[in-house]
């Protein structure tokens, strides 16, 4: 149907039934609008969607997992009808800054499924978890050239910094990528800690040793330096 003297799209009634194709959803849509162009006779049909989709991920690799979400559709009937449904094109009318975030892709034929993928934010992760857990970690290492006492407060300090960086941060229930980071960072804390408590301390002593010789009126001081290296015995 062409109508010439009109140029714009409009809304078909409710009374005018025009033929459609048995077009199904996932999840299903909320409003369905049928347009007709009357400079070209093509008739629309607009499904809009307002739904929340179930996004899959792998959740070992928290925080930095990819969402990966599916808007299928098709015929009503499935593969005995006998009409097919496909999608040649995609237009996102989506902002740029939405496109970056949340890809989205057709999928392959005879599926007429829309893929959406983004990725998790992990910068917040790596500022409060992470780095701070590798700045414990490097503090521990650079106290092993202190004296016992420091190492061993030093490593306490940073064994119980680790088991709260490891309650406080656990959102999934299931071993994750930054609790295997952690555990890690505490094993090697612990290590350093037995390391230190195991292995005897070294003392230097410096001992100033002064010899004076009266030569008649004349004093002559010779100043000796002797470094002594004791190993107390463990207790």
């Amino acid at each position: 149907m062409v109508l010439r003297e009109l140029f714009d799209d409009f809304e078909l009634p409710k009374e005018f039934e025009p033929w459609l194709p048995r077009a199904r959803t996932s999840p299903d849509p909320h409003t369905v609008t049928v347009m007709l162009s009357p400079a070209t006779g093509t008739v629309s049909l607009y499904h809009r969607v307002k739904e929340s989709l179930y996004c899959g991920s792998s959740q070992w690799k928290y925080p930095f997992e990819s969402f990966d979400c599916e808007f299928g559709s098709e015929i009503a009937g499935g593969i005995l009808a006998d009409e097919v449904l496909t999608v040649s094109e995609l237009r996102d009318l989506r902002p740029n800054w939405q496109t970056m975030r949340v890809g989205a892709e057709l999928g392959s034929f005879p599926e007429a499924t829309v893929h959406m993928k983004y990725s998790a934010d992990w910068q917040f992760a790596v500022l409060s978890v992470f780095l701070p857990s590798f700045l414990i970690l490097a503090l521990v290492f650079f106290a092993q050239w202190k004296r016992r006492k420091v190492q061993v407060f030093v490593s306490l300090a940073a064994i119980m910094s680790m088991l709260i960086m490891l309650v406080s941060s656990r959102p999934l229930h299931s071993a994750t990528l930054l609790d295997l980071w952690i555990c890690g960072c505490f094993i090697h804390a612990v290590f350093l800690l037995v390391v230190d408590l195991t292995l005897p301390a070294r003392r230097v002593r410096y001992a100033l040793l002064l010899d004076v010789d009266d030569v008649g009126d004349r004093e002559s001081t010779q100043t000796v330096i002797r470094l002594e290296t004791k190993c107390p015995p463990f207790s």
